[in-house]
C-alpha cells in the first residue's frame, strides 16, 4: 500500500518537537505552516506542554524510548525530504 506522503509530489517534512496545547507554537503551528505551503508532514512528539497565550504551566518530556520508536517506525513508511528539529530539551523550568 502506498503511503499518503509517497503519493504526493510535494515536499515531505518530519517535525521533531514539542506539542503546544494552545496551538500557537510547537508542532501544531509548524504542521499548519507546512500544509499551507503545500508540504505533507508528520510529527514526532518530544514533550507535551500545558500552556496558553498567558504562559507555560508545565512541560512533560516524552520517554526517550517512545521518541526513538516513533521516529524509527515513521521512517519505515515515509521518506522525508527534510527533518526539522525544534524545542531542544530544557533542564531548567522557571
Amino acid at each position: 500500500m502506498e503511503s499518503e506522503a509517497s503519493s504526493q509530489s510535494a515536499a515531505v517534512a518530519l517535525k521533531i518537537a514539542g506539542s503546544d496545547s494552545g496551538a500557537n507554537a510547537g508542532i501544531q503551528a509548524d504542521l499548519k505552516a507546512f500544509s499551507a505551503n503545500g508540504a505533507f508532514s508528520a510529527a514526532v512528539i518530544t514533550r507535551v506542554t500545558t500552556q496558553n497565550s498567558g504562559g507555560v504551566a508545565s512541560i512533560q518530556p516524552a520517554l526517550p524510548e517512545s521518541i526513538s520508536k516513533t521516529l524509527n517506525y515513521t521512517r519505515k513508511a515515509i521518506v522525508y525530504s527534510t527533518t526539522i528539529n525544534g524545542q531542544p530539551f530544557i533542564n531548567h523550568f522557571p
